[in-house]
């Protein structure tokens, strides 16, 4: 690997919490098969389906935001 793939392969690597985790065959503690599902079923349907952000609330590093007045309203 030479250049932008050596970078490329690096930067991959270095953003891998375990490179190795494909060989371990045992499960990840902490979350069991249903919930990881549901969570991650929410996480997809956040984009098909998403909602309009609530009033009152400042839209910070999203699309669609207002002005960024969030709840002090006019002058």
């Amino acid at each position: 690997m030479h250049g932008l793939g050596m970078l490329l392969g690096l930067q991959r690597a270095q953003q891998t919490a375990n490179p190795q985790a494909s060989f371990n065959p045992t499960a990840p503690e902490g979350i069991n098969g249903q919930a990881g599902d549901a969570i991650f079923d929410n996480y997809r349907d956040g984009f098909r389906n998403p909602q309009p952000p609530l009033r009152g609330v400042i839209d910070v590093g999203t699309s669609g935001g207002g002005g960024g007045r969030g709840t002090q309203g006019t002058r």
